[in-house]
């Protein structure tokens, strides 16, 4: 992982087989960022995607390996104040 910070805005590149969303908060939580929001684009070789089920009201996790394209990363970045 690498990343560089330019005012208030934090460039990141995440290596093959780390973890996404753990890079991100690790970052922000050593950036010191209270909120903001995140986006990107790249490839994966291993993803869960979760479907909530209303009528149970719980998630179910679907996980998916091989090459996968991102097309589209988007989050938000909050923490308790």
């Amino acid at each position: 992982m690498e990343y560089r910070k330019e005012k208030d805005t934090i460039y990141l590149r995440i290596d093959r087989g780390e973890d996404v969303l753990e890079t991100i908060k690790s970052i922000s939580k050593k950036e010191d960022v209270k909120a903001g929001y995140f986006q990107g684009i790249g490839a994966c070789g291993r993803v869960v995607i979760s479907t909530y089920l209303a009528e149970k009201s719980e998630y179910s996790d679907h996980t998916i390996s091989g090459m996968i394209e991102m097309v589209s990363l988007l989050g938000n970045i909050s923490a308790w104040l």
